[in-house]
């Protein structure tokens, strides 16, 4: 199992059964994470899949409460993940919320 920056290295040409992404994609543009998350899915046996663990939100609404909340708690350097954006560049994205207490 490898561990780091799959896209400095090309993966080392081995194909993956999956890929773990926690608390990073919130660093980079949407327009990098789409980029990014291709590169990934190129990295992937059939069937693989790609875990992102990281602050998102299914939908911008969503988002937006979620800043109004926070008020000046809320770090706008963040980019964070949109699930209803991201969907029409990954047909198969499925969302799945957790919440850590």
């Amino acid at each position: 199992m490898g561990t780091g920056l799959f896209t400095e290295n090309g993966g080392g040409g081995q194909r993956e059964d999956a890929v773990i992404a926690t608390y990073s994609l919130h660093h980079v543009t949407d327009e990098q994470k789409i980029r990014l998350l291709r590169e990934l899915l190129s990295l992937l046996n059939p069937g693989g899949r790609i875990y992102i663990g990281d602050v998102a939100f299914e939908t911008r609404s969503q988002l937006e409460i979620c800043r109004v909340q926070a008020g000046d708690e809320w770090d706008d350097e963040e980019i964070y993940c949109v699930s209803d954006e991201l969907k029409p560049h990954f047909p198969n994205l499925s969302f799945t919320r957790s919440e850590i207490l």
